[in-house]
């Protein structure tokens, strides 16, 4: 795997708190919480781990044997619940505890950003003398591929981002969200540009502005719910930029270390900026295998079938060999499956009708025009004619031709020099191998 990958950097993230612990008696243990364990076990095998002279991994909310004689890392979400048990470790008694302490001392490991209550709870309690040390690691977040991660803040995230009854949880999904793009751009050591989607705010007239106008805008049941506030890229956008400004004042070794080449922007959009995208089915291996075929928990396949003999074959093959041979025979199956289901289906004729539908004439009134057809085609959509708006919208950013009103900077405005070498994006994503023909230099101003 690519060592400049999320998922590379996220795992040597990790590791490096663990080797960074050496206590006198060189074993140690690692104490986890339900969502710590998700997160390190997606980049991570228990092997991995113990590897790093580690005798147990044990979860936090599980009965569990003192170890008295040993030390113990403790990676825990910066919560009440997580605080609180970890608290209970060093002051509830119990059979074999050395005076109510679970392990001889503690190195805490928070997630994300400790909140100064629950900072204060811990220095005051009676576990402090206990502790060696806390460090905020901000790897709150989950790396699915290599330079894919998801943000999903909560079970309804676009009933609660769009719903006009949906405040207080809009505002918990965003916070969320910035959270965990806080942590990837940590992980990823880098100093971002920000720029995001502002699409024209919807505006009604006094009535005497509407008696002057020929179409007035009337309020009504459909105009009031319209927004006239902040988009929400424009939320989050703002939200990040606040939070990014206190991390970087606050860790001011990330400010010494990160990169300097000053090549990287994040843009914010939301689902407004293309509706259309998530009505048009894909049809690439990826989409299809999670389309068509019953997966378990959304990655595995389960199509185990082998005899006793042929298990003996397995058992005295080469490993190496075998395990690339499988992997090559379960992605054959697949795509027989999928092409068998697409055929019995005439989901081609599906296909065509999406595709149909959504290249009739656009709306004069459309708020951005996106040129697709003056274009050079995308190499990944040469078999159909729709092109989502983010491909072409990564396009102008590359190029610095984006609308600077429909995408204002947020802060710090990069300078821009373009030469005729190609910028290759990221690999190893549904839209891997996308090419263009300008690269942009950036240096802050």
């Amino acid at each position: 795997m690519d060592d400049s990958s999320l998922k590379s950097l996220l795992r040597h993230k990790i590791l490096e708190s663990i080797r960074s612990i050496k206590p006198p008696g060189k074993w140690k243990v690692v104490v986890v919480d339900k969502h710590s364990l998700k997160l390190i076990s997606s980049v991570l095998k228990l092997y991995d781990i113990l590897e790093e002279d580690v005798s147990l991994v044990e979860t936090i909310t599980k009965s569990r044997q003192p170890y008295t004689d040993k030390e113990a890392i403790y990676y825990l979400v910066p919560n009440k619940e997580s605080v609180s048990r970890f608290i209970d470790d060093f002051t509830k008694k119990g059979p074999g505890w050395n005076k109510g302490a679970m392990y001889s001392g503690a190195h805490l490991y928070f997630t994300g950003a400790l909140d100064d209550s629950l900072f204060s709870r811990l220095a005051y309690s009676k576990s402090s003398k206990y502790i060696k040390g806390i460090k905020e690691l901000f790897i709150n977040f989950n790396s699915y591929e290599p330079y894919v991660y998801l943000a999903t803040p909560s079970a309804y995230p676009f009933y609660n981002m769009y719903s006009p009854n949906a405040k207080s949880s809009q505002d918990r999904d965003i916070d969320t969200i910035v959270d965990r793009l806080l942590a990837v751009i940590s992980t990823l050591n880098c100093k971002p540009f920000i720029r995001y989607y502002s699409p024209p705010k919807f505006e009604i007239k006094t009535k005497k502005q509407q008696s002057k106008d020929k179409n007035p805008i009337i309020e009504s049941e459909f105009t009031k719910h319209i927004p006239k506030t902040p988009s929400i890229s424009e939320k989050i956008a703002k939200s990040f930029n606040e939070k990014y400004l206190k991390y970087c004042i606050s860790n001011p070794e990330f400010m010494n270390s990160a990169s300097e080449t000053n090549d990287d922007i994040i843009l914010f959009l939301d689902r407004s900026v293309d509706m259309i995208s998530p009505l048009i089915h894909e049809f690439t291996y990826q989409a299809m295998v999670n389309d068509l075929l019953d997966l378990e928990q959304g990655k595995k396949y389960n199509d185990v079938k082998a005899t006793l003999g042929q298990m003996k074959e397995i058992l005295e093959s080469v490993p190496e060999f075998h395990e690339l041979q499988e992997t090559y025979s379960t992605h054959i199956n697949l795509t027989k499956m999928c092409m068998s289901i697409f055929d019995s289906f005439k989901l081609s004729k599906i296909a065509n009708l999406e595709q149909e539908e959504n290249e009739l004439e656009r709306d004069p009134g459309e708020i951005y025009e996106w040129n697709k057809h003056n274009r050079d085609p995308n190499p990944e959509f040469d078999f159909c004619r729709f092109v989502p708006a983010i491909t072409n919208i990564i396009e102008d950013v590359s190029r610095n031709k984006l609308d600077t009103k429909l995408f204002p900077w947020l802060g710090d405005e990069p300078k821009y020099e373009e030469s005729t070498s190609q910028v290759t994006m990221l690999k190893g994503s549904l839209r891997s191998q996308v090419h263009f023909k300008y690269r942009i230099k950036l240096t802050r101003q």
